[in-house]
């Protein structure tokens, strides 16, 4: 399936319907950025046990640090 089967493409719609759509974005975007969201968190503060631990080595530490990755 192709993007051009599920939206229309906006630089062939008429003007109204660009304006249209570009209010009903305006307002879906609004709601998110005014609406709380909600972020579990362990009752320690703990990041996940999904995160992924590897080995480093020391020189490769010494260069984390100096970008200040770490």
């Amino acid at each position: 399936m192709k993007l051009e089967q599920l939206y229309r493409n906006f630089a062939l719609m008429p003007e109204e319907e660009q304006l249209t759509f570009f209010e009903e974005y305006k307002a879906k975007r609004h709601y998110d950025l005014v609406v709380a969201t909600v972020i579990k968190v362990d009752s320690k503060g703990k990041r996940k046990a999904a995160e992924k631990k590897i080995s480093v080595t020391p020189e490769a530490l010494e260069l984390l640090k100096k970008l200040g990755l770490v």
